[in-house]
């Protein structure tokens, strides 16, 4: 927190509805192509033979063996690492890049790094596409909250996701 500044300054809330608002919306745009991103990304890994796994978080998520363990996990994915995530990416390196003149390399570079840090072959490019759709947030609000909520929410739609599959027995645990 900067010194003076309020929670307001800080996320750049551009208040709570239209945060949520524009969260959803760009949430509605970006994940049926996110989706499309990750089957195709699928099948071409499989056709180059390289193995098809699930993220480390979504592995540990599927084996937690108590409901404690199960509901941090949930709370550090829907919680904890967007808030972290969107601090570091969008708020650190974005604007640093920007400030420095680089606005390209912001938006490519830093969305190209998120992608990369959750090290899954067929989740990089959704990954990527996310962090842009979250970087425009961020431009477009001037703050956190938005791209915050959004990721927050990306989160819990494939928790859902992944619960479903599992209980339907798509997914092993």
């Amino acid at each position: 927190k900067v010194p003076g500044a309020g929670w307001r300054e800080v996320l750049g809330c551009p208040g709570w509805k239209r945060g949520l608002g524009l969260a959803l919306a760009v949430l509605a745009g970006v994940m049926p192509v996110m989706f499309g991103l990750q089957y195709l990304s699928e099948i071409l890994l499989q056709k180059l033979h390289f193995p098809v796994v699930h993220q480390r978080a979504v592995e540990l998520i599927i084996s937690a063996k108590t409901p404690w363990l199960s509901a941090y996990l949930v709370f550090f994915a829907v919680v904890l690492a967007p808030l972290g995530e969107e601090f570091f990416f969008r708020g650190l390196l974005f604007s640093t890049a920007k400030r420095f003149g680089w606005p390209k390399l912001g938006w490519l570079g830093v969305s190209f790094l998120f992608a990369l840090i959750h090290v899954n072959a067929p989740t990089f490019l959704p990954l990527f596409v996310l962090a842009l759709a979250l970087t425009w947030l961020y431009e477009k609000t001037g703050g956190l909250l938005a791209p915050v909520l959004a990721h927050s929410l990306f989160n819990a739609a494939n928790l859902l996701l992944l619960l479903f599959a599992e209980k339907s027995g798509l997914v092993s645990s």
